[in-house]
């Protein structure tokens, strides 16, 4: 049988209680983001409407959107999109063993670490007219500029994650045995799985931040080469839709970068003080 204190409200009802359950609505995150959204979106159509050549308005983006999303944006996107993918997958390939070395190899760290360095503090940009001289305005240019933007963060964080990683766990796996390859695999990649996606969500960003630009610089087509046709026609509600998409693709992939991330860490980042203690007390009490 359960007791409380007199005049105290068991968490149950407290938790039930009407001003609790308002609150808990009103701060709810979806309830937020959407309410905020909203009031951007009105603000927008009544700011644009009276400066539609500078900054247009949601209700123009949605039909110029209609009207060009076919014939004109969706080409320019795949074209984009396949020179990411392939320097995006090239920078994964290469860039996580790379760190993983350095991070285990004090004879590669050494070797390395001034290269990495260097091209990490470089601004992408001063590489673009390198990168068309030596591969053209084409589509390896795309995946050149891309790879060099999007290795070098996951080179970064795969190196640091590495560096983070229990060496007591490493210890073991020698103790038990365990060969080069299964510490690498077993111990040290799932140790700086964390630090790993992290390096790759900041990569896919930085490369698609580069291609889009080198596009603009080089009108090699794509997605920055028709920012820029639409700029320099007026076409400013169109221009929107691109950069809208570019966000909206962006978002898209960080979600699911994320979601793969949580399928592959929560198996080993789980916490007993993350059971619900309410849960707990009502289990102890059964």
């Amino acid at each position: 049988m359960t007791t409380h204190t007199a005049g105290v409200a068991p968490p149950d009802a407290r938790r039930l209680a009407p001003g609790h359950r308002l609150r808990a609505v009103l701060t709810a995150p979806w309830l937020l983001r959407t309410a905020s959204l909203a009031a951007f979106l009105v603000a927008w159509q009544l700011i644009g409407k009276s400066h539609p050549l500078a900054i247009s308005y949601p209700t123009a983006i949605v039909e110029a959107a209609r009207e060009s999303f076919g014939p004109e944006i969706l080409p320019a996107f795949g074209e984009t999109l396949k020179g990411l993918a392939v320097g995006f997958g090239l920078s994964i390939v290469l860039g996580i063993p790379i760190g993983l070395l350095m991070g285990r190899s004090r004879i590669v760290e050494l070797a390395l670490s001034p290269y990495v360095n260097a091209l990490y503090a470089t601004p992408r940009l001063a590489l673009v007219p390198l990168l068309v001289l030596w591969l053209g305005i084409s589509f390896e240019m795309r995946v050149g500029i891309v790879f060099i933007s999007a290795a070098l963060p996951i080179i970064v964080n795969t190196y640091l994650g590495t560096k983070e990683v229990n060496p007591d766990l490493v210890d073991t796996g020698k103790a038990f045995v365990a060969s080069e390859l299964q510490i690498y695999r077993g111990v040290v990649l799932r140790g700086s799985l964390p630090f790993v996606f992290a390096g790759l969500r900041i990569g896919l960003g930085k490369g698609m931040i580069g291609t889009v630009i080198a596009e603009i610089m080089t009108s090699a087509g794509g997605v920055g080469n028709l920012i820029v046709d639409y700029a320099r026609y007026f076409r400013i509600a169109d221009m929107f839709v691109v950069i809208v998409l570019l966000g909206l693709l962006a978002l898209a992939i960080s979600w699911v970068m994320r979601a793969v991330e949580l399928s592959l860490t929560e198996p080993w980042n789980r916490r007993p003080w993350k059971v619900n203690p309410l849960r707990r007390t009502k289990a102890a009490r059964s």
